[in-house]
């Protein structure tokens, strides 16, 4: 499998800790504007090749995982529209392939 799309289909309930685990090659990770809860799991970092993370309009909480800047190959990173607290990581700045994306 190289992408999950389940965009807007009210799931609900945390994310499974491995949810990476055994998908390196995972390429997008589409789970915005569902009922998502938790925190997002640190192993994200294991789908080494994931280049769009969408996980916004959701109800994560805690921090943003820094482990997110070791995926050097994210192109797009959706976390907008969620309940997290603290300070952005720093690591996210490793991310040098990020691209901007206007409206």
């Amino acid at each position: 499998m190289e992408s999950l799309a389940l965009t807007g289909n009210s799931l609900s309930d945390n994310l499974p800790v491995s949810i990476c685990h055994g998908l390196p090659r995972f390429s997008g990770l589409y789970l915005s504007s569902n009922e998502l809860d938790g925190n997002i799991p640190f192993d994200l970092s294991e789908c080494s090749q994931l280049q769009l993370l969408s996980f916004s309009h959701n109800k994560f909480s805690g921090s943003i995982p820094r482990e997110i800047g070791r995926i050097r190959t994210l192109q797009t990173l959706y976390l907008g529209s969620n309940d997290f607290s603290g300070e952005i990581p720093q690591e996210l700045g490793n991310l040098e392939n990020l691209v901007k994306h206007g409206r």
